[in-house]
C-alpha cells in the first residue's frame, strides 16, 4: 500500500511538473478547430504561462441550398490566439484571450428572378455575392485543458469557446443590370440583417485543440 501511495505522489509531481522558469520556451504543432496549428509558450513563474498560435492552410468549396436557391461556396479557415494560461496541479490548465479570425465563408448565387434571399423577394434575374465573417475583429476566449508528459514532450489539450460576437454578412449585386436597386433601394441591407439575425445563434462556438510540445 505504502509503494502504491508513493507511487502515485510521484506520478502527479511528474504530470504537474510541465512548466518551469528553467525552461525559456516551448514550441509545439498539431491541429485546432481552424486548421493545422503551430504554438509557442513562454513562462512567466512555474504556474503561469502566455501563449500563441497561428493556424491557418484550411479551405473548402462546395455548394448549399437556402430558400431553394443553390449557392457556390468558397470557405477559409484560419486564426491567431494569444492566451495567458494558469496551470494546476496534475497537469491541468486554464486559459483566457483573445481570438483573432482569418475566417471567411464567401458565396454566390443567380436566380431567373422571383425568388427569394435573405426574405426579399427579387422578380428580376440577379446575381448576388456573400461574404460572412466573425463580427469581432478580436474575439475573447477561454478554455480548459491538460499537458500530459509523454517521452520528454507535452501532449496538450484545449476544450472551450469563442465569442465571436455573432457574423456579419455583406451581400453585393453582380449582375450587369442592376435589378436589386431598381425594386427597392434597401433590399440588400434588409437581406443582410435578417441572415445576421438568424446567425445570432453562433454568438458562441466551440474551440478544441490537440498540440504536441517540447520546452527548449
Amino acid at each position: 500500500m505504502t509503494f502504491n501511495k508513493t507511487a502515485i505522489i510521484a506520478g502527479a509531481l511528474a504530470i504537474s511538473a510541465t512548466v518551469s522558469v528553467a525552461d525559456s520556451a516551448r514550441v509545439g504543432a498539431g491541429f485546432s478547430m481552424f486548421g493545422p496549428t503551430v504554438e509557442a509558450q513562454i513562462p512567466l513563474t512555474d504556474s503561469l504561462t502566455v501563449r500563441g498560435s497561428l493556424a491557418a492552410g484550411l479551405s473548402a468549396t462546395g455548394t448549399t441550398t437556402a430558400d431553394g436557391l443553390d449557392y457556390s461556396v468558397d470557405a477559409t479557415i484560419g486564426a491567431t490566439t494569444l492566451m495567458a494560461t494558469y496551470h494546476l496541479p496534475v497537469g491541468m490548465r486554464v486559459s483566457g484571450g483573445f481570438l483573432m479570425s482569418n475566417t471567411s465563408i464567401n458565396g454566390s448565387v443567380s436566380s431567373g428572378g422571383g425568388d427569394t434571399i435573405g426574405g426579399f423577394v427579387i422578380p428580376s434575374p440577379f446575381t448576388v455575392e456573400s461574404t460572412t465573417e466573425f463580427a469581432n475583429s478580436i474575439s475573447p476566449m477561454a478554455t480548459f485543458g491538460f499537458d500530459i508528459p509523454v517521452l520528454g514532450m507535452v501532449l496538450s489539450t484545449d476544450v472551450g469557446f469563442v465569442n465571436t460576437g455573432g457574423f456579419d454578412v455583406t451581400l453585393t449585386e453582380t449582375t450587369a443590370t442592376p435589378v436589386i436597386s431598381a425594386v427597392d433601394a434597401t433590399a440588400l441591407s434588409t437581406a443582410e440583417a435578417t441572415i445576421e439575425s438568424e446567425l445570432s445563434q453562433y454568438d458562441y462556438i466551440p474551440y478544441f485543440s490537440l498540440m504536441v510540445g517540447k520546452w527548449f
